[in-house]
């Protein structure tokens, strides 16, 4: 009827105008978490259970490709973020670990985790983005920073986040910024999972270059409308969503 009904699972139906096609990705329980578009149009999903990525067809979702990490040398890792470098790597996260790779959309081929390496002792994960230098940002999530790696160098460079507590999403404008969403006022983890504050909506925007010029955009007794800001990304107006 052309309105989206949140109570509804219309998700589930072909008819929807606003869906152009939807495929089953993986196999069962092998839980699409990250996805990324590469400048062909192909869409490369990570599955978090599975243990691979798979390429997918834009115009109808048909699988191209699948990668599957091998045992013994990216053993284990699950895929929970992506995004695609300008030299064509999908660079993946996981969730919490701190842990990062790359899978070359080109030859299939894959590399060996890296781990963020902190000055602060702190080595968390969540959000991941390539900003227009082909460097790699990653959240800190239970860390109140953003990590930066450079491939080129293999150096890693941590911006502390201040009046920032659990963050999540991270993304780059193109113009030199980065901006990192906070969900929670804190969160740890331990051995008896995750420990979360008040929730809270916060987007710190910094210089990539040297982590200047700090805007905080929403703060623990001022929020931002809603809660919890997770994930974000800019449109083609280079508006900031949240989500």
């Amino acid at each position: 009827n052309g309105i989206i009904d949140p109570g509804s699972a219309e998700f589930v139906g072909q008819e929807d105008e606003c869906i152009l096609w939807t495929v089953d990705v993986g196999n069962n329980d092998g839980v699409p978490r990250a996805v990324a578009v590469a400048a062909s149009g192909n869409i490369w999903v990570g599955l978090h259970n599975g243990r691979a990525v798979v390429e997918l067809s834009p115009d109808d979702g048909a699988l191209l490709r699948t990668v599957r990490f091998r045992s013994g040398f990216i053993s284990g890792f699950a895929p929970y973020g992506a995004a695609i470098s300008g030299d064509g790597k999908l660079w993946l996260t996981e969730g919490g670990t701190g842990r990062i790779a790359w899978v070359d959309t080109n030859t299939g081929d894959f590399s060996n985790p890296e781990t963020v390496r902190s000055r602060s002792g702190c080595e968390g994960s969540y959000g991941i983005a390539v900003d227009e230098k082909n460097r790699v940002w990653v959240a800190g999530f239970q860390c109140p920073y953003a990590y930066r790696y450079d491939f080129s160098d293999n150096l890693w460079f941590e911006v502390p986040l201040p009046d920032s507590g659990g963050t999540r999403g991270i993304a780059a404008d193109g113009e030199g910024n980065i901006y990192v969403a906070t969900s929670h006022t804190f969160l740890n983890i331990d051995a008896a999972g995750i420990t979360l504050g008040d929730p809270i909506s916060r987007v710190t925007r910094f210089r990539a270059d040297d982590g200047s010029n700090i805007r905080i955009y929403g703060t623990p007794s001022d929020p931002l409308p809603g809660s919890a800001t997770v994930g974000i990304g800019f449109d083609a107006n280079k508006d900031l969503w949240m989500v």
